[in-house]
């Protein structure tokens, strides 16, 4: 979790804009509307880690907005995905104990009942998924715990900095539907106390002082 430091801002002012891209929540928290489609993005940081979870909603006009974040310290994925869950206004269910025979140890499986808010799906980052921990991939655990998880795909921050600069990116041939100006990215963040960091990463992300030829250092998100 978190940019890597250096000099040179990544999303500067010909990207970003405050005024234009924070903008007050369209719905209250417990009442999403039902035509939009919305995502999950979870970046887990180890039990002493940041553990992130961004939840994206993706509006029939095209654009997207950041509606709700975890960013939280000292997590244990026992701990964090029913806290996802329960955020989500979802409930979790009981299926079963099993035996894992290669460590004798025996776990608890639920699943998660998405009976308030409905995903398209949820991403957990690759690195995470890779990782092993009890016999067992992350993908693995955080399913047991409940969380059906996609991997997601891997690539450098070359391909995914300047994939999130074009969502951020201000089109002036378009109206700001929300503020009538002339002006409008595909992405927009709520104005809510659990969103303001992930604005604050947006605005404090620097340019690594050790780049590639790209600009960017090469390494998987």
């Amino acid at each position: 979790g978190g940019w890597e430091q250096g000099s040179g801002a990544v999303f500067g002012g010909d990207v970003w804009q405050r005024e234009v891209h924070v903008i007050n929540p369209l719905w209250k928290d417990d009442n999403i509307p039902n035509d939009v489609t919305k995502f999950r993005v979870i970046d887990y940081g180890s039990a002493k880690g940041i553990n992130c979870c961004a939840w994206f909603a993706v509006c029939k006009d095209g654009y997207a907005v950041l509606y709700r974040l975890i960013y939280s310290r000292d997590l244990e994925i026992a701990d964090f995905v029913p806290k996802i869950i329960s955020m989500s206004h979802n409930t979790r269910e009981f299926l079963h104990e099993a035996k894992d025979h290669r460590t004798g140890n025996t776990y608890e499986y639920y699943i998660e009942q998405q009976s308030g808010e409905t995903f398209w799906y949820t991403v957990l980052d690759s690195r995470s998924c890779a990782q092993s921990q009890q016999g067992s991939t992350l993908e693995g655990i955080f399913s047991r715990y409940g969380l059906s998880v996609t991997p997601g795909c891997g690539q450098t921050d070359s391909v995914q900095i300047p994939r999130l600069k074009d969502w951020l990116r201000i089109d002036f041939d378009k109206t700001n539907p929300f503020t009538k100006d002339k002006g409008m990215p595909r992405l927009f963040f709520f104005d809510t106390p659990n969103c303001v960091p992930a604005i604050r990463e947006i605005e404090g992300a620097r340019l690594p002082a050790r780049v590639s030829d790209t600009g960017y250092i090469d390494k998987r998100d």
